[in-house]
């Protein structure tokens, strides 16, 4: 039954991104490295279908980091448009986070350490790379406050690795 919910949950996911840019781009198609070509100029949620795709061929590391990158990218994007409604907005997010980045977290929290050294790659990988699909120039305050957000959740991650760590094996997560 839960494998039945995930499948139901998957297919209707990407029929969502399908929907999300104006290209049509169904990310869930596109091969991985496809996407790691394209990751300066998708949708944000493009960033997580590939995160989601690394951690299924267990390439758990890879997928932490472009989930981080997708994270801040879609945090970036909803702070251009705080009252939006659309499908790719608050609603697509929550369920993206929910649904792909809450495993590839509880994988990265095994070893917080990691964690932050990725999330300070992926952050920097944002600062060098364009985004296209919202722009960090028409929004400079935005992009400056995602990073401090950004710069925060690090700072937990290492100021609470300890307790990240435990909770984890608490939870029996490996």
């Amino acid at each position: 039954m839960k494998t039945f919910v995930k499948y139901i949950f998957t297919v209707f996911l990407l029929q969502v991104i399908y929907t999300v840019h104006a290209s049509q781009v169904d990310y869930g198609k596109l091969s991985i490295e496809q996407l790691k070509e394209q990751a300066a100029t998708i949708h944000p949620a493009g960033l997580y279908i590939l995160a989601k795709k690394l951690y299924k061929n267990n390439n758990k590391d890879d997928a932490v980091f472009w989930l981080t990158v997708g994270h801040l990218r879609f945090k970036f994007h909803l702070a251009t448009e705080p009252n939006s409604k659309s499908l790719d907005g608050p609603s697509l997010f929550s369920t993206l986070q929910n649904f792909i980045g809450g495993p590839i977290n509880d994988y990265a929290g095994i070893n917080p350490s990691q964690w932050a050294k990725t999330a300070k790659k992926a952050k920097q990988w944002d600062l060098d790379n364009k985004n296209t699909f919202t722009s960090k120039k028409n929004h400079q305050k935005e992009y400056a406050a995602t990073h401090v957000e950004m710069d925060k959740m690090i700072s937990y991650i290492i100021d609470n690795k300890e307790k990240i760590r435990l909770d984890r094996i608490k939870n029996n997560i490996k």
